[in-house]
């Protein structure tokens, strides 16, 4: 054991068999102690130090977790642009659902068939908030090509629940697919 040890241990021998230490003094007593052994560790430590040599160079291949991988023509050399990770096959394939394109402007019957086809949800939901029978205005705007529909209740204001309710009725309700961005005020007599 090293010098350094002995006489700590010594120390603390004498420090905590005082017969006179009351609580104040153990406490210190213990404090010192503490204080000794990190001290005592601090200077056992070796400085930590950065890795001298580079474990992967710039434009290294890494490959994890694909054993047996094998890329054919790696030892002729891959031709300039190709990229040996990429998998052939796998950019070619068009994806499963296609929004339709949006080629089409919204008409006025367009509009006014999606407000018909409306009424009916937004009287129930003015009918279960207790709403009474007057004009609603809304502010819709139709996402492109997909028929989405967000609408911002404009009139009357002051009743959340019949807003929050039409304006979901309205979410569910799409206008016709293929149509371009489109916004619009559509107003039903309830």
């Amino acid at each position: 054991m090293p010098r350094g040890h002995g006489v700590l241990r010594s120390l603390a021998y004498k420090l905590t068999h005082r017969k006179s230490a009351g609580l104040r003094g153990r406490l210190a007593t213990g404090s010192a102690l503490l204080a000794l052994a990190l001290g005592a560790s601090l200077g056992t430590v070796a400085p930590a130090g950065a890795q001298e040599t580079r474990i992967i160079n710039p434009g290294a291949m890494a490959v994890t977790g694909f054993s047996g991988t094998i890329i054919p023509g790696i030892d002729e050399g891959l031709p300039p642009g190709v990229d040996p990770v990429d998998e052939p096959g796998k950019t070619d394939k068009p994806s499963k659902k296609r929004d339709p394109p949006a080629t089409l402007d919204a008409s006025k019957d367009d509009i006014q068939d999606y407000i018909q086809m409306l009424i009916a949800d937004v009287t129930r939901c003015a009918t279960s908030s207790n709403l009474p029978r007057q004009t609603v205005t809304f502010f819709m705007e139709v996402e492109a090509g997909t028929g989405k529909v967000k609408g911002n209740l404009e009139s009357p204001l002051g009743n959340a629940a019949f807003a929050s309710c039409a304006e979901k009725a309205i979410a569910r309700k799409r206008f016709k697919k293929g149509r371009k961005y489109t916004t619009f005020r559509g107003s039903m007599q309830l």
